[in-house]
Parts: C-alpha cells; sequence; structure tokens
C-alpha cells in the first residue's frame, strides 16, 4: 500500500481524495477536519520513528509515576546504575553513588536508560556531564518553528572515566536518547538492548 501511495503524483493524490469524498458511504464524514486529522495519523504512522505527539496534560490529572534511581556492584568491580526519571532528586542520588564506586575502584559500568523519562532538558545534561568530557558539547535542542537552538554542554570534569556499557529499548526516548548519544560519542560507549524511540531532541 505505502509504495502504491508513494508512485502518486500530487494530481493523483488529489483526484484520489476527491474521489473518496464523492463515493464514499458517507460523503459529509470526510471533512477538512477529517482530512486533517487522517494527514497527522498517516504522518506519524510513517514517520514512526521521529514523531510524538503529546497529549495535553489537564489540570488535576495526575503525572505518571516517576522512576527512582537504583545501583549495584557486579563481581566487585562493574557498577550498574539505572537512572529512572532524569530528575534532580535521582541526579544526587546517581553522585552520591559515583562517589562510593570511585572508593571501590569501579572500572566498568552499566548505565540502563530504560525508563528514564525527561522534560527538563537541562537536567538531562547533567546526568551526562557526569560521564563526558569537560567543554564537550552533549546535545542541542531544536525548536525549528521558534527557529532558535539552545546547546548544553559540559562544565565539569567527569566523576566516571572507565568503560561503559548503555542498556536501552523502544520506551528509551528524548533526553534519555541524547545521554546515550553522548555517552556512545565521547566515551565509545557500547549501546545495546532495543532500537531506542528515535525521539532524541
Amino acid at each position: 500500500m505505502e509504495e502504491l501511495i508513494n508512485s502518486l503524483s500530487a494530481a493523483d493524490l488529489q483526484a484520489a481524495i476527491t474521489l473518496l469524498k464523492s463515493n464514499f458511504t458517507n460523503p459529509d464524514a470526510i471533512t477538512e477536519m477529517e482530512l486533517n486529522r487522517a494527514t497527522v495519523e498517516g504522518m506519524l504512522i510513517r514517520q514512526a520513528r521521529g514523531l510524538m505527539l503529546l497529549p495535553p496534560q489537564s489540570r488535576g490529572e495526575s503525572a505518571p509515576a516517576e522512576t527512582s534511581f537504583y545501583s549495584e556492584v557486579f563481581d566487585g568491580h562493574v557498577g550498574y546504575v539505572r537512572f529512572g526519571a532524569l530528575t534532580s532528586a535521582n541526579l544526587k542520588a546517581m553522585d552520591k553513588k559515583l562517589e562510593e564506586f570511585a572508593s571501590k575502584k569501579i572500572d566498568a559500568m552499566i548505565v540502563d536508560l530504560r525508563a528514564s523519562g525527561a522534560s527538563d532538558f537541562a537536567i538531562t545534561a547533567e546526568f551526562a556531564k557526569r560521564f563526558c568530557p569537560k567543554g564537550k558539547l552533549l546535545f542541542t535542542v531544536r525548536k525549528p518553528v521558534a527557529r532558535q537552538d539552545r546547546a548544553f554542554s559540559s562544565d565539569r570534569d567527569p566523576a566516571f572515566q572507565g568503560l561503559l556499557l548503555v542498556l536501552a529499548d523502544g520506551e528509551t526516548a528524548g533526553g534519555a536518547e541524547a545521554v546515550a548519544g553522548a555517552l556512545r560519542l565521547y566515551d565509545k560507549a557500547l549501546i545495546i538492548g532495543q532500537p531506542s524511540a528515535g525521539r532524541a531532541v
């Protein structure tokens, strides 16, 4: 179906829409609003790895539960950290754990970015700074409508400089994907698991 639709010219597409409007069981159901909705839905399906429509959060609606930070040590030298939600509370918990890891001579770390939701890119950058070299660009938030970019760079020395392995899955999105990209670029981190959502900044 997609191949056939892709082969249609602009005139063919308009002719198909006209035929749908005039021959549909209920022609009144195909309004401009319905066509616009179908267009948006089609774009979200066809570009699934890069687009996402976020519903507005209504007043009084509770936000989804935040995932907590978690860590442990394997075989005495491999640290495991699950960031959880990228929040200031989890950042503080991770800082404390990274200090402990330094005293235990941890030389490799598994960074679990599954279930790492983020809405604050400044906090997201703080997570990345703990692992990336000082002075390096971490990521850029692009707002095409406003033609406005906001760059986030590391302004501190990393708290950990050993071997990194990053766990990701289809729910790893947005800020967590930006962190994964920075770790891969600067720390040569190996990213394993499933492809991420494709909704980085």
